[in-house]
């Protein structure tokens, strides 16, 4: 689970079996911005909000990254809207559409890729 500096996720919107969408209001006085990096790993973010009914507790690894296109970054003050759906399984791996829009117009795209594997237990 991820926290607050590394939390790019303000709240999960809606789950279904094979999409995720979330929400990341762009903050001032986020310390780290809201770069192309930090849109990938909130799209990794939301995409991880699926899963967990299926596989139960697990562990997830970004395994790739491509395809990647970047159209602006958010401003202070916009609403980010992260759109993750599953378009690929193979056994433990999964793979991805990420899309980030503002106000509705696409501000970036591409494939992410994860590595799933069960928690260990406590």
């Amino acid at each position: 689970m991820h926290a607050p500096p590394w939390k790019f996720v303000d709240r999960i919107v809606e789950t279904t079996a094979d999409s995720a969408r979330a929400e990341k209001c762009v903050n001032i006085d986020d310390p780290l911005g809201c770069s192309a990096l930090i849109l990938i790993e909130a799209l990794a973010q939301t995409a991880a909000a699926l899963g967990t009914s299926e596989r139960g507790v697990h562990q997830g690894y970004l395994a790739a990254v491509s395809n990647f296109q970047f159209f602006r970054s958010p401003l202070p003050g916009e609403r980010v809207e992260l759109c993750a759906s599953r378009t690929q399984t193979l056994g433990t791996l999964q793979r991805f559409l990420g899309e980030a829009r503002v106000d509705g117009t696409l501000i970036a795209q591409g494939e992410l890729t994860f590595a799933l594997h069960p928690s260990p237990p406590t």
